[in-house]
């Protein structure tokens, strides 16, 4: 201790010159003193002195410094040595993230390649998250994905993985995207919030997630990864078009694949009704949407999704919805005139829904349910409701 405090006083006795000498010859002094110690406690007592400063001119210091760390890996033996080379590795690192030094952004994903403990391989991928070069996304991703394909995570891997999410979130470059999107759903424990990080990464990540998440939708994912992909769209900053085609997609899957695959219906299924309530939440007015709300009336799923199939005919607007809204009214009525017992959440879902169509054609079917002696007050009332909606 006695050689580093020597160390110190002489970086102070050199840096009360600083009003005679110029910022690179300040820079060429410190680097001089780093080199010059001989023990590597004393080298991070000069280093901590370096990295206070926040001095932009000291970045080629610091990237010499880590030059050297890297070549001197394969010297290190005890657990001592180590010690003192990790605590050094993480201050340099750090700062160099800090002053976003570019330069040196090769060295730090060296020291990603070349380093072992897991906090000095995480402390070296967020600098460079930092640093903000694209160029390196793709190998931090590729990182992230083999830890992802980990059954069983260790410490390690979750540190270095929180890392990976943290430098992607930051370099926002798509091609990182579907990797943080998978962390979002990988089995990490919730102690290193992985996985929080990931889904809070997804929002702000790209500005518009809709080709990365369409080509989740319909390449090789599982049900769960479908139904996340559309929350992930609907919490996006992606255009209301967008997001409504990337829903109408994942409508025409489901439907697709509720057919053929009987043990995942219940996953199905999920995606399905998510679609129906989003394309309801956006108002969605592509034609193209009336024949899969049809089917799922049609085949009768179960009563919410029916329910929000009818619904969603309402924000639609087109004359193809208004026309199955049509349909329905009169099959519900043709019931209740030959005496038939009526469902009657989907009977006056339906009258709300020709309500919100907008639609003068809906105006004398609404007068003839309110006029209808078998109708209940109920039926009616709705009715009324829906017509004043019209005739706004």
């Amino acid at each position: 201790m006695r050689r580093i405090s020597l160390y110190i006083l002489k970086i102070m006795f050199l840096v009360g010159v600083v009003f005679s000498v110029s910022a690179n010859e300040i820079t060429a002094v410190w680097s001089r003193l780093y080199k010059s110690a001989r023990i590597m406690e004393a080298k991070y007592s000069i280093m901590q002195s370096i990295v206070e400063q926040h001095d932009k001119n000291m970045v080629p210091v610091l990237t010499d410094a880590l030059d050297e760390l890297i070549v001197d890996i394969q010297n290190m033996n005890t657990s001592t040595e180590w010690d003192i080379h990790n605590k050094l590795a993480g201050i340099i690192l750090r700062e160099l993230g800090s002053q976003r030094a570019g330069g040196a952004a090769y060295l730090v994903m060296r020291s990603v390649e070349v380093e072992r403990n897991p906090y000095i391989i995480a402390t070296a991928i967020m600098s460079l998250g930092k640093i903000g070069d694209k160029k390196y996304t793709s190998s931090l991703a590729e990182i992230l994905r083999k830890i992802n394909l980990h059954k069983t995570k260790t410490t390690g891997d979750e540190i270095i993985a929180y890392g990976c999410v943290n430098a992607l979130e930051r370099l926002k470059d798509p091609a990182g995207f579907r990797m943080v999107f998978l962390a979002s759903l990988s089995g990490y424990s919730p102690q290193r919030k992985v996985r929080k990080t990931a889904r809070k990464a997804l929002v702000s990540m790209i500005e518009d997630p809709t080709e990365v998440l369409l080509d989740i939708l319909k390449h090789d994912s599982s049900f769960p990864e479908k139904f996340a992909a559309i929350e992930v769209e609907n919490a996006s900053r992606a255009s209301r078009e967008n997001k409504i085609s990337l829903f109408i997609e994942s409508l025409r899957l489901g439907l697709l694949y509720r057919k053929t695959d009987v043990v995942e219906k219940a996953k199905v299924n999920k995606v399905i009704i998510k679609s129906v309530q989003l394309l309801k939440k956006y108002r969605a007015g592509q034609r193209e949407i009336v024949p899969m709300l049809k089917q799922i009336i049609k085949e009768n799923y179960d009563p919410n999704t029916t329910l929000s199939a009818i619904e969603t005919l309402g924000t639609n607007r087109t004359d193809e919805a208004a026309a199955l809204l049509m349909d329905l009214y009169l099959l519900q009525m043709k019931k209740l005139e030959d005496g038939g017992i009526i469902n009657r959440s989907k009977f006056m879902t339906t009258i709300i829904a020709m309500g919100n169509s907008g639609n003068k054609i809906m105006i004398i079917p609404l007068k003839s349910i309110i006029s209808s002696r078998l109708a209940a007050s109920g039926a009616k009332q709705a009715a009324r409701e829906a017509l004043k909606k019209i005739n706004q």
